[in-house]
């Protein structure tokens, strides 16, 4: 019965965590807070994105073996503090914090919480035999991130009618709020190794060693990183697409909340059958989503095709998150000692493959049209994919594909 009350909080602290995720009110006018209230040139605010982006990759591996060794709670709870200084202090400072140490705080305060709250709560459900239904949970809580998106773009749009800073300032209170709730009410599972005496070298090692030694976590950590980088570059085109068909700034808001919608309703919808299906069948599925999104933008009418080839983007935007957790926390060996450090890893892919799509698309877009882009990054995506799907079903009849990670 402890058990099942264990269980039932994690998941209600994953819905509360997605709920108000990082940024939700500030998100529709972020650009805007920079340029206008911060006092950053749009040239210093692209300065400082890549700043973010460049040492978020360089602190993911070492911020996830901090979490191993001194505890995923404790990362957990120092990265979102660290994330509330940052933005306090573009609230109160501006430009005047330099711009290196602001993204110091924004990228550490990041990484650092990068996996530390699923690695808990996935140890939670593993120690209760019910790995199942953590799928499920996560469905559910990107479902409730999705929601909260949506309305988070409509009241930061309103709050900021009134003040450019309230967005912000909500966002730094809810942070707060939701970091306090956590702190309470989260205990560090018992089955948690101690790895006090092991160096953070050996447990970043263990961790790489795991990821390219198991064909099945290589291939999760791997389609996981695909999906991102397919719907995040693919989001990166709605806006020209949209406005290109003749739609107005207006309409783009309400079709943009739809999405937001639908993919929440997908999300739940998901969640319903995530325990009856097969990792490998739903990767098959993904990959012909995705093509399907490329077919539709060239064989119907313009405004219909790109609504119908986004809301497949949206599809797999609701079904991958939960899907690539489970599938890569079922595939770390169970009492590892770096679980965090592998999803930091994959966070750290993650990044890198969007970072690579993104490239490709820049370097496209001076030649050919939006639809075309979309087309391709849709098709790249699903083949990818597909033959991933593939190998996890070779690595699974494999008798090497057990879970590599040492746990020792």
């Amino acid at each position: 019965m402890d058990a099942n009350r264990d269980i039932e909080k994690w998941k209600w602290l994953s819905y509360l965590q997605s709920l108000f995720a990082l940024e939700t009110f500030i998100a529709p006018v972020l650009v805007i807070f920079y340029t206008q209230y911060a006092g950053f040139t749009f040239a210093q605010y692209a300065m400082l994105m890549s700043c973010i982006f460049v040492l978020s990759w360089a602190f993911q591996l070492p911020t996830g073996a901090i979490a191993d060794k001194y505890g995923a709670k404790r990362a957990l709870i120092a990265g979102n503090l660290i994330y509330i200084s940052a933005m306090l202090s573009l609230v109160v400072f501006g430009t005047r914090t330099p711009m290196l140490l602001t993204a110091t705080m924004f990228s550490l305060g990041g990484a650092l919480s990068t996996g530390a709250f699923q690695s808990m709560m996935f140890s939670v459900f593993a120690s209760a035999n019910r790995e199942r239904e953590f799928n499920a949970v996560c469905a559910r809580s990107n479902g409730f991130a999705l929601l909260g998106g949506a309305a988070g773009a409509a009241l930061g749009g309103w709050f900021a009618s009134v003040s450019l800073a309230l967005p912000m300032i909500v966002d730094i209170v809810v942070l707060s709020v939701t970091t306090i709730a956590l702190g309470i009410l989260i205990n560090a599972p018992t089955a948690e190794p101690n790895v006090r005496q092991v160096s953070l070298n050996a447990i970043a090692l263990d961790a790489c060693k795991a990821a390219f030694e198991s064909p099945k976590l290589f291939v999760s950590i791997l389609v996981s990183a695909v999906a991102f980088a397919g719907v995040r570059t693919g989001f990166n085109l709605y806006q020209p697409l949209l406005m290109s068909a003749g739609l107005s700034l207006r309409e783009l808001g309400l079709v943009f909340g739809a999405f937001s919608l639908l993919s929440a309703v997908f999300a739940y919808a998901y969640s319903k059958v995530s325990s009856r299906v097969d990792g490998p069948v739903v990767l098959v599925v993904i990959a012909l989503i995705f093509a399907a999104s490329a077919a539709v933008l060239t064989e119907f009418m313009a405004v219909p095709g790109i609504i119908c080839a986004i809301l497949c983007h949206q599809l797999v935007r609701a079904v991958y998150p939960s899907l690539s957790a489970y599938m890569i926390n079922m595939n770390i060996a169970a009492g590892s000692k770096s679980r965090t450090t592998i999803l930091s890893l994959a966070a750290l892919l993650r990044s890198m493959t969007a970072a690579l799509f993104s490239y490709g698309l820049a370097q496209a877009s001076g030649f050919t049209s939006d639809k075309a882009m979309f087309g391709v990054v849709s098709l790249v995506s699903a083949v990818l994919i597909l033959a991933l799907g593939l190998w996890s079903v070779y690595a699974a009849r494999s008798k090497d594909s057990a879970p590599a990670s040492s746990g020792g």
